[in-house]
């Protein structure tokens, strides 16, 4: 008789499993878009011309995508599903709001060296900006901390990394103004859309 083989089941990825992690991308990318962390890189671009800005965008990125993802974990360990949506579609609501009107950032102060003034001032950028909330909000929705953090961190770094690389060459071509427009209008209009599905208006 012929050897019985021994077959495994093929393990796929879920489109569920995958979710956070590309909703956390997808937030990070549109939200960071001409935000202050973005600004922030292509000031210190210009400023410094160094490879110091590199590493420290990294981490000052990792930083801000671990903590928001924690503290939004942390928050769903107070509230409902149901509150956890809600959260999401105000901070969507809020990034949309942001969009339309824009952020400004401040020129970052001397700290001494490159590689420090990127490191604080690109941390402090991050800071409760629009991407921040919506990370957070990300967070407590999903429930998974490694997937959104992880989500978050590509996505801010794709967005962050051209301006830093390109300074006022990146600003000048791209077009910052129209796309953060466009992209303030998606997710008002995505805040409207987790609103109804969340109070079951449809």
């Amino acid at each position: 008789m012929p050897a019985r083989r021994c077959s495994r089941p093929s393990r796929f990825v879920s489109a569920a499993e995958v979710e956070p992690l590309l909703t956390a991308f997808a937030a990070a990318l549109l939200g960071g878009w001409a935000d202050k962390t973005q600004a922030t890189a292509a000031m210190l671009a210009e400023r410094y011309r160094s490879r110091a800005l590199l590493p420290a965008l990294v981490l000052a990125v990792a930083a801000n995508s671990i903590a928001s993802a924690v503290g939004g974990s942390l928050l769903r360990l107070e509230i409902s599903v149901h509150a956890a949506t809600l959260l999401l579609a105000v901070a969507l609501a809020f990034a949309g709001a942001a969009g339309l009107i824009g952020e400004r950032a401040r020129q970052p102060t001397h700290r001494g060296g490159a590689f420090l003034t990127a490191l604080v001032s690109l941390f402090a950028a991050g800071w409760g900006d629009k991407t921040q909330y919506l990370v957070a909000a990300l967070a407590a929705y999903y429930a998974n901390v490694p997937l959104i953090a992880a989500g978050a961190f590509v996505g801010t770094l794709a967005v962050t990394l051209p301006a830093a690389v390109g300074g006022k060459a990146f600003t000048g071509a791209a077009p910052l103004k129209p796309l953060r427009i466009v992209f303030g209008l998606v997710f008002l209009i995505a805040a409207g859309i987790v609103v109804v599905n969340a109070l079951h208006l449809v």
